[in-house]
């Protein structure tokens, strides 16, 4: 059994889990919370920020491309979320089997919005992204890419008002 870096206790079958995304120390969710971030000595995994709240998780699935799908439709729409368990599997029954599946999480504050993104994209009503247009060389491009083809700026993401974009 592994042990959580912030209380030190065994992390037990059927507790909910959460994994640092730089060094993939398991956590209980209280502790992880808690700490705001990793607590392993010199690791800078993803510490709340207090304007920003505490994170929460939207979305879970076996699938990683699926987890990753998701995850870019909200980057795409400017909400900042993380990934974890990415790299977590269920030891001889341990940890329950879905508890190790790839999942996304994203600050209290983008809860709402993620919520209705992934509601879209569930439901079949998922909008194509918006055309852009490069602001170094003008070139129109579709919303699926992140990068001109003609001169490889990188899409500048604007925060939106809380509509869908």
């Amino acid at each position: 059994m592994n042990k959580c870096p912030y209380c030190k206790a065994e992390i037990e079958l059927g507790t909910v889990v959460v994994a640092c995304d730089e060094c993939g120390s398991p956590y209980h969710l209280e502790c992880w919370n808690s700490d705001e971030g990793c607590a392993v000595y010199g690791c800078q995994g993803r510490i709340a920020s207090e304007n920003e709240g505490r994170l929460t998780r939207v979305y879970t699935a076996p699938l990683l491309p699926q987890v990753q799908h998701v995850m870019n439709l909200l980057e795409l729409s400017g909400i900042a979320c993380s990934m974890t368990n990415q790299y977590l599997a269920a030891a001889a029954g341990e940890i329950p089997p879905t508890e190790c599946w790839p999942q996304v999480w994203v600050w209290e504050k983008d809860r709402a919005k993620a919520d209705d993104i992934i509601e879209n994209l569930m439901s079949g009503d998922e909008a194509p992204a918006p055309i852009w247009v490069c602001p170094k060389c003008g070139e129109k491009l579709e919303g699926q890419f992140t990068e001109c083809w003609n001169c490889g700026t990188s899409r500048q993401i604007e925060e939106t008002d809380g509509s869908t974009p």
